[in-house]
């Protein structure tokens, strides 16, 4: 790694520090932040909040039993175990918070499965199916709330923040193409692998492209091999594709809880799923870790009819704490991996 790039590092890891510290301190110390909310705890419904975080647990276990079935169908063994997909899962969890855009959850998860004798074009293939299954119910849960409360957000919402989600929605359909053809187009993988290679040989910073690609062609075949296992198992991918649809609910379900422990007469089941399924693709956008700053944002804005001026602050700071630090504390004992790797 060369000086510039360090630094450019440094830099960008110094504005993030710098910007959870501020956001966490202007959502905490302005007002009717947490310390007024602290305050006046009494007035919240505890029950409400415990059934919030048990929604996000839902949402964590869901990650690790579809880790667990896909990766024992896609081996084609049944060996995996489901403490080896519990570490896996929190793996990806914690360096998908931590890193732009989600970038470094998966990579890591492969590197960890590769350790528990996985083999890596088979790890690849079920976070790739995973992904797209993910990416799918998705983007279905945004169709729908665009169709059914498409009038009631557009009056609440500027057209600035409309279209930013709507270029979220755009977005996520694109990667589930994109996905797709990866996963059945073979020879076009193939061919873009080697036209890759040999751009970057061209600029002197690859050499052998040709033997690079037959290894990666190699790496390949089980890929498509996992793929294969998991295409033809229809009652898996029924049940993949239910599994996902509930893990999505209950991490939406995370703000309806928290509102109903401040006990809103606005709490809208519908309203809120909606609404959240708006904010994931919205906010989804931003490349910051955990989209710091701007899931915030958008949580405020599209949460602001359910909830007064007086609490929409702690409201956004509650469900962030639950569905994001949360999981930063759950699973940043799993970060050791990044260590391991590097002594390797």
């Amino acid at each position: 790694m060369n000086e510039k790039t360090f630094s450019l590092r440094r830099l960008y890891n110094i504005s993030i520090f710098v910007l959870v510290v501020g956001l966490f301190a202007y959502l905490c110390f302005s007002e009717h932040g947490l310390l007024d909310l602290i305050k006046r705890s009494k007035e919240l419904d505890k029950e409400w909040l415990i059934v919030a975080v048990l929604a996000h647990f839902l949402n964590l276990f869901i990650d690790m039993f579809l880790i667990y079935i896909l990766t024992n169908k896609a081996s084609n063994e049944g060996r995996y175990r489901f403490k080896e997909a519990f570490k896996s899962s929190l793996v990806g969890q914690f360096f998908s918070a931590v890193t732009p855009s989600s970038t470094g959850g998966q990579p890591m998860q492969v590197y960890v499965m590769s350790k528990q004798n996985i083999d890596g074009g088979i790890a690849v293939s079920v976070l790739i199916q995973k992904f797209l299954v993910y990416q799918t119910v998705l983007t279905t849960y945004s169709a729908t709330a665009i169709l059914i409360r498409f009038d009631y957000f557009n009056n609440k919402l500027d057209k600035a923040m409309w279209i930013f989600t709507m270029i979220g929605f755009i977005v996520q359909a694109i990667v589930i193409l994109g996905i797709l053809l990866f996963s059945l187009n073979k020879s076009f993988v193939e061919q873009s692998i080697a036209c890759i290679l040999k751009v970057l040989e061209k600029f002197r910073i690859l050499k052998n492209s040709e033997s690079k690609s037959q290894k990666a062609n190699e790496r390949l075949i089980d890929f498509y091999k996992g793929n294969h296992e998991l295409f033809k198992d229809k009652p898996l991918m029924i049940k993949t594709y239910l599994l996902t649809g509930i893990q999505l609910l209950s991490m939406f379900s995370v703000p309806y809880f928290v509102c109903r422990s401040f006990r809103s007469e606005k709490a809208n089941f519908m309203k809120i799923i909606c609404a959240q399924s708006f904010i994931v693709s919205s906010s989804s956008l931003v490349p910051t870790p955990g989209s710091l700053g701007a899931a915030e944002g958008a949580t405020g804005v599209f949460l602001s009819p359910f909830f007064t001026e007086d609490t929409i602050k702690s409201a956004v700071l509650i469900t962030r704490l639950i569905s994001y630090y949360l999981t930063l504390i759950i699973s940043f004992p799993f970060s050791r991996v990044a260590k391991q790797k590097n002594k390797t």
